[in-house]
């Protein structure tokens, strides 16, 4: 199995299966057909970004790149653009009200880009160990 959420999805069902099908070829056979149909999903998916990437849309084409940017925006104010601005601010405008700048949450933000950077971590993972299978030439 190449897609190590998927073996780890069975590992999970066949714990549940047992309590349900006692003969170990019958619970083989429903393993394989969740196998198999978690192996569709995901093919289909992987379809699906890729006509979504050769979109001629920016808005459809460009989705993903725009999430990537707007927390890449945003974690540059919060951490690097916003203290120094801050700092010049106290230091230049002593009068200016500091608390009256935008402040962004990146909580929710940072839970997207980790999924985002998550799922090309784990296209990563794929490619070293060579199951690069679905969509590539390598």
């Amino acid at each position: 199995m190449g897609i190590p959420i998927i073996g780890d999805i069975i590992g999970a069902a066949d714990g549940i299966l047992g309590k349900f099908i006692g003969n170990k070829e019958d619970r083989d056979k429903a393993k394989f057909e969740l196998e198999k149909q978690l192996m569709g999903l995901h093919s289909l998916q992987a379809m699906a970004n890729v006509e979504q990437a050769k979109h001629g849309s920016i808005f459809v084409a460009g989705a993903r790149p725009f999430v990537m940017w707007v927390c890449g925006f945003a974690l540059a104010y919060k951490f690097i653009l916003s203290p120094f601005l801050e700092f010049g601010l106290v230091v230049f405008v002593p009068d200016f009200p500091i608390d009256q700048l935008p402040v962004v949450e990146t909580s929710e933000l940072t839970t997207v880009l980790l999924g985002m950077l998550g799922l090309g971590g784990m296209r990563t993972y794929e490619k070293i160990k060579d199951k690069h299978t679905i969509g590539t030439k390598g």
